[in-house]
């Protein structure tokens, strides 16, 4: 009786991670308008992080412009394989409630 209570939330989770990782594709890539989504704030502050340690060591306004170009488009470049990760760990729960 555990074991089918415990295989009913693992699947139960992993639908919700796969609903919220496809409507956090669809609100960065789809909507014409900015909408509040987790997943993608986590990813750009973490890359703001790794993109800080290089602007230390910039010494004037066009350098630091210069570095900071590539933030946004690596950032997106980025969301593709957090995306991709997130709905085959989500699938893999899935999987593993309803097999033997």
């Amino acid at each position: 009786m555990l074991t089918i209570a415990m295989d009913i939330a693992l699947f139960g989770l992993g639908l919700i991670i796969v609903v919220l990782t496809l409507l956090s594709a669809v609100r960065t890539l789809i909507l014409p308008r900015s909408a509040p989504d987790i997943l993608v704030r986590w990813v750009f502050i973490c890359l703001r992080r790794f993109f800080a340690v290089r602007l230390r060591w910039a010494k004037t306004y066009h350098e630091r412009d210069r570095i900071l170009a590539f933030y946004s488009p690596v950032g997106l470049l980025i969301l593709l394989p957090v995306w991709l990760t997130t709905t085959l760990l989500a699938f893999m729960l899935m999987n593993w409630a309803t097999t033997e």
